[in-house]
């Protein structure tokens, strides 16, 4: 939760609302089955030539797919702090997803964690061209974004109840 600290001085926290973090970590957890499905495993669209299966279950099923998907929506979050992005945000947030995309794909261009294979269009960077243009499907993670708001008084703005603003909460909300 790379962003926590920032966000949480515009009343955004992804870590107090236990929750509802365990609630979209599930969902991630069922799209990356499904992209995984789709992709990996029905069309051979890409590979992971490095790790064993017990490590791929871990790394990418687990923790990498979904703690994307988080990185995103506290990234998006952030950027819709900006007064000018709210006002532009129907063009700046496809292309930071787009950009987005190039910053988590270009780093695997050398550690090569992942291989693509049998991509139309070609490729930019080592990248195929189509990748980026599914990640701005990322931007539905937007959408969560009120299960994480606080209020100023320290109650979470969709259910009301009170946080400690100092720790996290760890306690159902209901």
């Amino acid at each position: 939760m790379l962003l926590e600290a920032v966000n949480g001085s515009n009343s955004f926290s992804v870590l107090r609302h236990i929750r509802y973090f365990l609630k979209l970590w599930l969902i991630f957890l069922g799209m990356t089955i499904a992209i995984e499905a789709v992709g990996d495993w029905w069309l051979n669209l890409w590979i992971y030539p490095r790790l064993a299966r017990l490590a791929y279950v871990f790394h990418v099923l687990i923790i990498g797919y979904p703690f994307t998907g988080f990185f995103a929506l506290e990234l998006f979050a952030w950027l819709q702090s900006f007064s000018w992005v709210r006002k532009t945000q129907l063009a700046f947030l496809p292309v930071a997803a787009f950009l987005f995309a190039y910053l988590n794909e270009y780093p695997n261009t050398f550690a090569y964690e992942w291989r693509y294979a049998n991509w139309p269009l070609g490729e930019f960077l080592n990248i195929p061209i189509l990748v980026p243009f599914l990640w701005v499907s990322l931007l539905f993670v937007v959408l969560f974004k009120p299960w994480f708001m606080i209020t100023k008084s320290g109650r979470s703005a969709i259910l009301g109840q009170q946080h400690l603003p100092e720790s996290i909460d760890w306690h159902d909300p209901d």
